[in-house]
């Protein structure tokens, strides 16, 4: 699953936790637990969009988390997050 998330994250660059979410076919929780795994590796980060959610629930879970992926392909890579 980690390397799904790698693909899809190389090959859109960014994306908020519900498409990342879909793509894997799991819950949101979950893909938020791999994203943590490339995030404390480097290779992920969360950013910060500034915005609120109201509440009103339309946008659905996860719609207003986006990660972005700034690693070079593998575990080791020297392109790192700032």
């Amino acid at each position: 699953m980690l390397t799904q998330i790698r693909t899809f994250l190389q090959s859109r660059r960014v994306a908020p936790l519900s498409e990342i979410a879909l793509h894997l076919g799991v819950e949101p929780d979950v893909a938020r637990s791999m994203l943590e795994r490339w995030m404390r590796k480097g290779q992920v980060v969360r950013i910060d969009t500034g915005q609120s959610c109201g509440g009103c629930e339309g946008c659905g879970v996860g719609a207003l988390e986006i990660y972005r992926w700034c690693g070079n392909g593998g575990d080791a890579g020297v392109a790192r997050c700032h």
